[in-house]
C-alpha cells in the first residue's frame, strides 16, 4: 500500500475535457498518494465535468477525496484556486493546471523536503514541454526515475526578474493567507509567489522536473492580445509588490530593474513569435 501525503490536490479547469483525464492519472500514480483531490469546474461548455465524474469512484476506491465544485460563473483560475484552498483539508496544497502532468515522484519528492525543512513555506520546481503526438517522448518522462533531488532557495529580489516556479509545480503549506488576488486573470500566480517571498516566508526551487506541459509558456496559439495582457498583468504584480514593500531608493531601484527586464522579455517574445509564423 502506498504510503499517503497529507495534501490537498487543486485543479482548476475550464473546457478541459480533451485533458483532464491524463492530469487526474498523472494524480492516481504517484508514488506516494494525496489525501485529497479537489476540482473546481469554471463554468465549462464541454464535457469537462462528465470526464471528471467518471474518475471519481477511482479516487475514492484508492482512498483519496475526491470533490467537485461548479462555478456559476467563468472566474479564472486564480478564483477557481483560491475557492480549492478554502475547502482544502489537509498540511499542504499541490497544484495541478488542467492540461499539465505530473512525474510520479513529484509528491513524494516534495513532502519528503518540506517534512525534513520545516522553515520551509512553499516550493517549486521545473517543468518540461513535452511534444503529445510523440509517446515515446511522453513515455519516457512518465517512466524515468528522479534519484538525485537537488534544490535551492529563492532570493526573492531575483524572483522579481523571473518568476521562480510555474504553477503546476507548487506546493506549499496550507494557510489562511494564500489568497490569489480576485479579479486577476494573468500573472495572479507570480504575484502570490512575490507575496509569500516578500512577507519573509522562504522558498525552495527543485532543480527536477517535477511536472510536464504540452505547450510553449507562449506563442502557442500565435501573436494575439493575450501576450500584452500577460505584461501588462505582470507589471501590475511588480508594481504592487512594489507599493507594498519599497524601503528605499535601493529598493526602488531593484523594482524599476524588474520592470525593464519584463519589457525586454516581451519584445523577445513578440519577436519569437513573429520568427515562428515566418
Amino acid at each position: 500500500m502506498k504510503e499517503f501525503s497529507p495534501t490537498s490536490v487543486i485543479v482548476p479547469c475550464y473546457n478541459s475535457a480533451k485533458t483532464i483525464g491524463r492530469a487526474l492519472n498523472s494524480i492516481l500514480n504517484q508514488t506516494m498518494s494525496v489525501k485529497e483531490v479537489i476540482i473546481i469546474d469554471d463554468n465549462s461548455k464541454d464535457n469537462t465535468v462528465v470526464t471528471v465524474l467518471e474518475y471519481k469512484e477511482l479516487f475514492e476506491i484508492n482512498n483519496i477525496n475526491f470533490k467537485i465544485i461548479t462555478n456559476e460563473n467563468n472566474k479564472g483560475a486564480g478564483y477557481s484556486r483560491t475557492i480549492g484552498i478554502k475547502e482544502a483539508n489537509n498540511k499542504y496544497i499541490a497544484f495541478l493546471d488542467s492540461d499539465d502532468i505530473w512525474h510520479p515522484q513529484r509528491i513524494e519528492i516534495q513532502t519528503n523536503i518540506m517534512e525534513q525543512n520545516r522553515d520551509i513555506f512553499i516550493i517549486g520546481g521545473y517543468q518540461k514541454v513535452l511534444n503529445y503526438d510523440d509517446p515515446n517522448e511522453v513515455s519516457s518522462y512518465l517512466n524515468s526515475e528522479i534519484s538525485d533531488v537537488k534544490f535551492k532557495y529563492i532570493n526573492k529580489k531575483k524572483a522579481l526578474f523571473k518568476s521562480p516556479t510555474q504553477t503546476s509545480v507548487v506546493f506549499t503549506r496550507n494557510d489562511t493567507f494564500l489568497i490569489f488576488e480576485k479579479g486577476k486573470r494573468y500573472s495572479e500566480d507570480f504575484l502570490l509567489w512575490l507575496n509569500i517571498l516578500f512577507k519573509g516566508h522562504k522558498m525552495l526551487q527543485v532543480e527536477n522536473y517535477l511536472a510536464a506541459s504540452f505547450k510553449a509558456n507562449f506563442g502557442e496559439s500565435g501573436l494575439s492580445s493575450n501576450l500584452l495582457l500577460m505584461e501588462k498583468n505582470e507589471i501590475d504584480s511588480i508594481l504592487r509588490i512594489r507599493k507594498k514593500y519599497k524601503k528605499g531608493i535601493g529598493d526602488e531601484l531593484i523594482f524599476m530593474g524588474a520592470i525593464n527586464f519584463s519589457l525586454l522579455k516581451f519584445l523577445r517574445r513578440i519577436i519569437i513569435v513573429i520568427s515562428k509564423k515566418k
